[in-house]
């Protein structure tokens, strides 16, 4: 099975460094890396990597987080062979084992994976938690503020770290 990761960084240089460090010690068989228009030096410290799975795009200004992995997902679609694709940002990196972690799962009848972020110190974000239904009414965030464990998935469904499509069934049609 092939997996790419996915990151897109905006001015945050040394953030970057440590989740490229962390990335390319992991078998994935591509890393597509989008810079979303940085004025820090990124440009010219990512022409510095070696490792030939890093993929760099070079964007002309910042697109905001989704501009950039939109531009990435596209990059993906047309030009990469891949199984699975990894989302993340230049401030977040998976742990060590998440490949072998995601080899054990049934993905039989899944096409997407969200995953559990934490912080450095081990604790949830709850920022980044998924949503297994997003309340679209007046009403639906009333009950979300009042029953939020209606909304938010059981640690049975998360994988931990990041988000993870599968490109043919997901990125592809959408593209």
């Amino acid at each position: 099975m092939k997996h790419t990761a996915l990151i897109v960084t905006f001015n945050r240089l040394e953030k970057l460094k440590k989740t490229v460090a962390e990335t390319v010690k992991l078998h994935f068989t591509s890393i597509v890396i989008v810079n979303n228009g940085s004025t820090d030096g990124t440009s010219d410290w990512l022409q510095t990597i070696t490792d030939p799975r890093v993929i760099v795009l070079n964007l002309a200004s910042n697109n905001g987080g989704a501009g950039g992995f939109k531009a990435g997902s596209q990059y993906i679609c047309s030009s990469v062979d891949s199984d699975w694709v990894f989302f993340y940002d230049d401030d977040a990196y998976p742990q060590s084992d998440i490949l072998d972690k995601f080899a054990t799962i049934n993905k039989e009848d899944c096409r997407v994976f969200t995953a559990l972020v934490k912080d450095l110190q081990g604790r949830t974000c709850a920022m980044n938690v998924p949503f297994v239904k997003v309340p679209t009414s007046f009403s639906d965030t009333l009950q979300y503020i009042k029953h939020p464990q209606r909304y938010v998935p059981d640690n049975k469904k998360m994988l931990v770290q990041t988000a993870l499509l599968n490109k043919s069934a997901v990125i592809v049609p959408t593209y």
